[in-house]
């Protein structure tokens, strides 16, 4: 395998079977977990990578906490009511 140009602290090896690595950095900003789903669309002479969300048949309500910046939101998108039946329950598994 030859040099390649600008290679980033992110670039992974596409190995055999046209499979590779997600970067811990970018799994984590994205909060990649095994099993999830990546969508990969051509930009340009690139590519963008993102996680695909769950349809709303498949909510969680899960409250998660950006390791960035400290926020939380939820995994997916919910309406008022179903936020607040998500934070009562996580407040009721907490024993508050």
């Amino acid at each position: 395998m030859g040099v390649c140009e600008n290679r980033t602290v992110s670039a992974t090896i596409v190995r055999d079977r046209r499979q590779t690595t997600v970067p811990a950095d970018i799994a984590d900003r994205l909060q990649i977990e095994p099993g999830d789903q990546i969508d990969w669309q051509m930009s340009g002479d690139g590519a963008v990578v993102r996680k695909l969300v769950p349809t709303a048949s498949h909510r969680s309500g899960h409250l998660i906490k950006d390791s960035a910046t400290g926020l939380l939101y939820f995994d997916v998108p919910l309406s008022y009511e179903e936020m607040e039946s998500a934070a009562l329950s996580a407040n009721l598994d907490r024993g508050q």
